[in-house]
């Protein structure tokens, strides 16, 4: 079907340019062979001739990428990217939201996984699950970094990290979930791609390596989670928003559009002037145990603020995914 000499040679021409340009586009590097090969055969291929038959694909279809040819295609391109990239290649990106819950008034990060993926059919099929909460065979206690002795804990101190281990871990899988089922317009998206950036970012200020400075800066991260979510809201449902910080504000606009959350619970945060302080240094490091409770109140804000714009509910969604069709048997 290919002469594997001659296209070797030319994906060996060709691919470097391609590839430079999905480098440019921020296109994952795991998922880039599939890239690649799709705009190989967009740009390069003319016609495909297997023995007497010769035909023009319709490259535009997405059923090219269940045809032999692609398959083949794909295979050769994967194999340019391991010689380029080598484990490289191999390193996929965990499906994880990070958090952090705080033992002994020490932080531990939360890596909680935002994808449950179990048996199909075998060999063909498996199930994918998007949870927007714990489900009942899992212990969220397992899923810390470099977790302290539990087994050592009082039984009060260990119900106590298990039940805040669950509360994270619980809100972390529903602000990704629904971020997920937002269909956003670009302004939209930024804010919500922000939330996502910022959740994350305030718990990775803390674990590093508690340097000075830190948890008063970390403090931002939180503002800027709780205003891209009343701002991705007022831009989806008004087609507007505010240029402003004070999340009183922002609340009592966003709560003419569904916001059921009550705006007393923004007094658990500094106000937004604070946060500025915070930002810049100009006050000393306040206790990591402060911070943690102004953490945990953002992920609730947060989770509550972007309800009225999901358009797509994959939290009871359970999806049966096919093996790739252009990926070897």
């Amino acid at each position: 079907m290919l002469d594997k000499t001659s296209l070797s040679s030319i994906i060996s021409e060709c691919l470097p340019e391609l590839d430079s340009e999905l480098a440019s586009e921020e296109v994952a590097l795991q998922q880039r062979p599939f890239h690649a090969a799709l705009n190989f055969a967009r740009s390069l291929i003319l016609e495909i001739r297997d023995g007497e038959k010769q035909w023009t694909p319709d490259f535009e279809s997405p059923e090219i990428v269940t045809e032999l040819w692609f398959s083949a295609l794909f295979q050769e391109i994967e194999s340019w990217y391991r010689g380029r990239y080598g484990a490289a290649l191999e390193q996929t990106v965990p499906r994880t939201a990070n958090g952090f819950v705080l033992i002994w008034n020490t932080p531990f990060a939360l890596r909680v996984p935002t994808t449950v993926i179990t048996p199909g059919k075998p060999g063909r099929t498996t199930w994918l699950r998007f949870p927007d909460t714990l489900l009942d065979h899992e212990n969220p206690t397992e899923w810390l970094v470099s977790p302290p002795n539990l087994g050592d804990m009082s039984a009060p101190e260990l119900a106590k990290v298990t039940i805040e281990c669950k509360e994270i871990a619980s809100f972390l899988r529903s602000i990704m979930v629904k971020l997920m089922g937002i269909q956003a317009e670009p302004i939209v998206k930024g804010f919500i791609d922000g939330v996502r950036l910022h959740v994350e970012v305030a718990a990775e200020h803390i674990l590093r390596g508690r340097r000075e400075g830190v948890t008063p800066r970390a403090y931002w991260e939180i503002q800027m989670a709780c205003e891209c979510a009343y701002k991705a809201v007022l831009q989806q449902k008004s087609g507007s928003f505010q240029e402003i910080h004070d999340l009183f504000l922002l609340h009592d606009k966003a709560a003419l559009h569904g916001i059921t959350i009550g705006r007393e619970i923004l007094k658990k945060l500094p106000r937004w002037k604070e946060m500025v302080t915070l930002r810049y240094g100009q006050r000393l490091d306040p206790a990591i145990d402060v911070y943690y409770e102004a953490y945990r109140t953002m992920l609730r804000v947060v989770e509550a603020v972007l309800t009225p714009i999901v358009t797509l509910g994959l939290g009871e969604a359970s999806l049966e995914v096919a093996k790739a069709p252009w990926l070897a048997t």
